[in-house]
């Protein structure tokens, strides 16, 4: 903190950077990790702030249905302003999709080439080889044997509660829960939102799964 308190006025950047890697480094080589992975909630939305002070970092978007990430939500209950059903669940999870939006229109050109967006519910379930491969090949990692089973044996839609947000609610509840979803996505369509191409690919692929009747 000294070295931050008599560098910042002169160039905020950098003296943000050395105190970031001041903080951090000494645990990462403490734990004999490679690298370092920042996994806030609001990196995104953050990140056009973030790719100034770190050009060299890379930036994973994870999205996923939004009626499983709602109701996440609905089950934590950590704060007065959380979701507390499905539909308000939803309407949560947009507004979050939001505010990562306005962050990646923030990147430049070339910031964006360090973007990787991935859909959870692909990588768990729909293009487990095919998400897992483009996620490695990003971030220029090898395919090594703990990870590998890592994502094999914890990585899977059971472990990431996919459909969840059915528990509780019978078929009329599920029918309104879906069709607030699909507004909510058509919404997210015709306001160009950099995700919305991936979260609609994903739910078709959902749709196409389910059973006709």
């Amino acid at each position: 903190m000294v070295r931050f308190e008599s560098a910042h006025r002169g160039d905020l950047l950098q003296a943000s950077r050395d105190l970031f890697y001041d903080l951090v480094v000494p645990v990462r080589e403490t734990s004999g990790k490679p690298a370092v992975v920042e996994m806030s909630t609001f990196s995104i939305a953050a990140a056009p702030e973030l790719a100034r002070i770190f050009p060299e970092a890379r930036f994973v978007h994870s999205v996923r249905d939004g009626r499983d990430s709602g109701v996440s939500k609905v089950g934590l209950a950590e704060k007065a302003h959380h979701p507390t059903d499905a539909i308000s669940g939803i309407d949560f999870w947009a507004d979050r999709l939001r505010l990562a939006d306005i962050g990646a229109r923030g990147l430049s050109a070339d910031e964006r080439s360090r973007l990787h967006l991935i859909s959870l519910d692909e990588l768990v379930w729909a293009d487990r080889a095919g998400a897992y491969a483009e996620l490695l090949s990003f971030l220029g990692v090898e395919d090594e044997q703990p990870m590998r089973d890592f994502f094999e044996l914890r990585m899977t839609g059971q472990a990431a509660n996919r459909g969840r947000w059915r528990e509780g609610l019978d078929d009329a509840e599920q029918r309104q829960v879906t069709e607030h979803y699909e507004a909510t996505l058509a919404r997210l369509e015709r306001e160009e939102y950099h995700c919305a191409p991936l979260l609609r690919r994903t739910y078709e692929r959902t749709l196409a799964s389910q059973p006709s009747t």
